[in-house]
């Protein structure tokens, strides 16, 4: 049997030729520290959120703040999406358990299925659903904070 493929070339060189894709070599923003991380600090929500987005809020960045590197500041109007998102389908879902006398079902399912699907999309850009996790990438800042702290 024959290899592979073709060995494949150093950046360095690579980015030399022209031919470099630096998303085949992790994020350099990050890597670079220009971002500002949500950790250990706790962004309140904006006050225009219903109280379902609120919760939603609440619960996920006390958890994500605890993980250095894992949300940027830049990517908190991104996270507000999620959230909105999240309390119309919980809204829309109680719609549908228990209708009022306006319920078109046709609409409200099909309305229910499109930000179902919007929800799933951003809960796996964050890395919020078990498979996403897999593939989330730490940042060089975050490798040499977790190195130094168990370092002896």
């Amino acid at each position: 049997m024959g290899k592979a493929g073709p060995k494949k070339q150093a950046a360095a060189l690579v980015k030399q030729k022209g031919h470099y894709r630096p998303s085949r070599n992790g994020d350099e923003v990050a890597d670079y520290g220009g971002l500002t991380w949500v950790h250990n600090t706790f962004p309140l929500p904006p006050d225009d959120f219903p109280p379902l987005a609120v919760q939603l809020w609440n619960k996920v960045l006390m958890i994500v703040c605890k993980i250095p590197g894992y949300v940027a500041d830049l990517d908190l109007t991104q996270f507000e999406e999620y959230c909105i998102n999240y309390a119309m389908i919980r809204s829309l879902r109680m719609r549908i358990v228990k209708p009022p006398k306006d319920f078109e079902p046709r609409l409200e399912w099909g309305n229910y299925h499109k930000l179902t699907a919007r929800n799933d999309k951003l809960a796996s850009d964050f890395g919020f659903t078990p498979s996403a996790r897999t593939s989330v990438k730490l940042t060089q800042i975050q490798k040499q904070e977790l190195i130094q702290r168990f370092e002896l």
